[in-house]
């Protein structure tokens, strides 16, 4: 048995278009899709929840993060809103931290990914989706766990089945631009 990854980059537009995200206050389950990030860890600070498209076929199959080699990219996705949607430790709420994704017709996100910081902005927690649908009428719920997450190094060093990487940097005024994602599996060739 061996591992292989699977490399996603997820990189920011500035346009934002025809989806909202709420901050989750209420216990009822309103239209759209309302996900609940369970927050086991008492050193998660904050949770931020990123929404792409795909950016075919303009999508680079390589990139260069900083400190990092050049890499092949497997998928490649725009984010919809340019500025994280975020919720900070004080606003966790019985152990969640609450989003609500909504939808003003059926819709569909290509990826979506929420990724958790410690005290010292680091990202150590993670989770991602294809192909999420966000339904118009209906409510769904989700209920998140996060699974630990480590930086990607510099050098390749192949990972055990089901490890999770990730990598991000940020522009000139301090926002996230990209994220560099992996995802080890396991293989049978």
């Amino acid at each position: 048995m061996r591992t292989s990854r699977t490399i996603q980059r997820i990189a920011y537009d500035r346009d934002v278009r025809g989806f909202w995200l709420v901050a989750l206050a209420a216990a009822c389950t309103p239209s759209g899709l309302t996900i609940e990030v369970v927050i086991d860890d008492p050193n998660i600070k904050k949770v931020e929840l990123f929404a792409g498209d795909p950016c075919h076929p303009d999508c680079p199959r390589s990139t260069v993060a900083p400190g990092l080699p050049p890499m092949a990219v497997d998928d490649a996705f725009i984010v919809i809103d340019p500025k994280p949607f975020t919720v900070l430790d004080n606003a966790f709420e019985g152990g969640v931290a609450g989003f609500r994704i909504e939808s003003s017709t059926d819709a569909k996100l290509a990826i979506l990914v929420i990724v958790a910081y410690d005290a010292a902005d680091q990202i150590r927690w993670s989770w991602s989706k294809h192909g999420v649908e966000i339904p118009d009428g209906d409510g769904e719920r989700w209920r998140i766990n996060l699974v630990p997450t480590t930086p990607i190094g510099p050098t390749f060093e192949p990972q055990p089945a089901g490890t999770e990487r990730i990598k991000d940097w940020r522009d000139a005024k301090g926002h996230p631009s990209c994220l560099l994602l992996e995802h080890w599996s396991g293989s049978s060739s």
